[in-house]
């Protein structure tokens, strides 16, 4: 247990690293983590729950109720970095139940530190830290906090199995389809009399998420059809054309590639229980049918949480039943892909071995300055790197929106990421600088960071 904890530690560090000084350095987005930020925020302080950068109640953007849980601890400190933290703690200690569960099915030491490391580095865990904060990083923890207390018999199943259900609305179907694929398992060890308790907790978490989103309205699966059908009707239209169905589960070919490289970094071995290939496809179905959004089609991002950990217990299951002489070679083939996989997928965690992502260049300093001229209680308008460190606050608008901001901020420094304005290109930017003489006076400059105060209007 104490190497566990240690791994843990050491990765929570490193990956805390990672994010905190992208963080600092601007390169974190306001999608996402000004959105939740601000959410947090207005949960803190009971304000009304409307999102000023997402324009709608914040149960209406995502069925995120653990939002409410997070606006709690934002009383204690309220600031992005909190997420930021939170995020980290909670993926490197869901190592902890990979090693206890590896432990509870009777896995050798070294089998088990080899499980939690390639766990740990596994490209859809990592890809968190460079994704800025999202909610759902917090579902493997309770995940597999859930499945351990289960086999343990532990009535601890009902609490961890309630938080894994309040974290999104997608995780609620996929926890459920998980539980019900275990009634096929012919494992005694697997199944026991938690079971159906298990689902039945899962069914009542469904009925309350769709209870709230039918009272709150706005989240719909529109992007998963194109002709306004609904959920369940797009579902019919894909199992009565399996052609179409198999067709956009394996096309384009980024799609193949997420499926072979996530069941190869764990060699295959979740396939080895037929039960579990069930969730799995619900997962990577989840994923590939969505037909508005392809960059949820990759391993990267922050869309293949839950995938690791259903695959890692997978492979703990199956590495049980396996020879002891396989197990070896078996073990030696993951350890020695999770090493590969970082330099094969650029791991986050190279970033600090660079130079330059330690360095706080002139541009940032700038950045640092004119932000600190904004009053706390003012609102603001600025462009979509900006705004995780301006969202503690009621309104907060990401550019080119404006609508009744106080205050404009903009970095108009060549060469920057695409998103940080938003869809704008920089020519468009510069055009809203000039357009701002309208409305807004210039109050502080410092080199292409600007800052700008709304004309009192008499």
């Amino acid at each position: 247990m104490k190497r566990a904890l240690f791994l843990s530690l050491i990765f929570s560090f490193l990956f805390s690293l990672v994010s905190l000084i992208r963080h600092n350095h601007y390169f974190s987005q306001g999608n996402d983590l000004g959105i939740f930020t601000q959410s947090a925020w207005l949960y803190s302080k009971g304000y009304l729950l409307y999102n000023t950068i997402t324009e709608r109640l914040d149960f209406q953007d995502r069925y995120k109720p653990v939002m409410l849980l997070l606006g709690l601890l934002f009383r204690f400190w309220a600031d992005p970095r909190f997420l930021l933290l939170i995020q980290a703690f909670f993926l490197s200690f869901s190592g902890i139940f990979v090693y206890l569960i590896s432990k509870k099915v009777g896995l050798g030491d070294l089998t088990i530190f080899i499980l939690v490391v390639s766990y740990l580095l596994f490209p859809g865990i990592t890809s968190f830290i460079i994704d800025d904060f999202h909610e759902v990083s917090l579902f493997p923890f309770f995940f597999l906090g859930s499945i351990y207390f289960y086999l343990k018999r532990s009535k601890l199943l009902y609490i961890f199995l309630l938080f894994s259900l309040i974290i999104r609305d997608y995780l609620v179907f996929f926890s459920l389809v998980f539980w019900l694929s275990l009634l096929l398992s012919k494992n005694k060890a697997i199944k026991n009399r938690l079971l159906v308790r298990a689902i039945i907790v899962n069914l009542l978490g469904l009925v309350l998420m769709l209870t709230v989103i039918k009272l709150v309205g706005g989240i719909t699966y529109g992007s998963f059809n194109s002709q306004g059908d609904s959920l369940f009707l797009t579902i019919l239209k894909f199992i009565l054309n399996p052609v179409n169905l198999l067709t956009s589960l394996f096309l384009p070919t980024v799609k193949l590639k997420t499926i072979f490289i996530s069941l190869g970094y764990f060699a295959f071995l979740p396939l080895f229980n037929f039960w579990l290939i069930i969730p799995i496809i619900f997962q990577l179905a989840s994923r590939f049918l969505d037909f508005e959004h392809p960059y949820r089609w990759g391993l990267f991002y922050h869309y293949s949480g839950e995938l690791a950990a259903i695959l890692v217990f997978g492979t703990i299951v199956s590495l049980r039943s396996v020879s002891r002489n396989s197990r070896k070679y078996f073990v030696a083939l993951i350890f020695s892909f999770s090493l590969l996989s970082i330099v094969l997928f650029h791991s986050p965690l190279l970033l600090l071995m660079k130079a330059e992502f330690w360095e706080k260049e002139d541009w940032m300093k700038n950045n640092d300055y004119i932000l600190s001229l904004v009053p706390d209680d003012a609102s603001v308008a600025t462009q979509n790197n900006l705004v995780p460190h301006l969202s503690l606050r009621k309104k907060i608008y990401v550019l080119p929106t404006i609508n009744d901001a106080d205050y404009v901020i903009l970095d108009l420094r060549q060469g920057q990421n695409r998103f940080n304005f938003y869809g704008l290109s920089f020519e468009e930017m510069k055009q809203l600088q000039v357009n701002l003489s309208k409305r807004y006076k210039l109050i502080n400059q410092k080199g292409d960071a600007y800052l700008y105060a709304k004309i009192n209007e008499k």
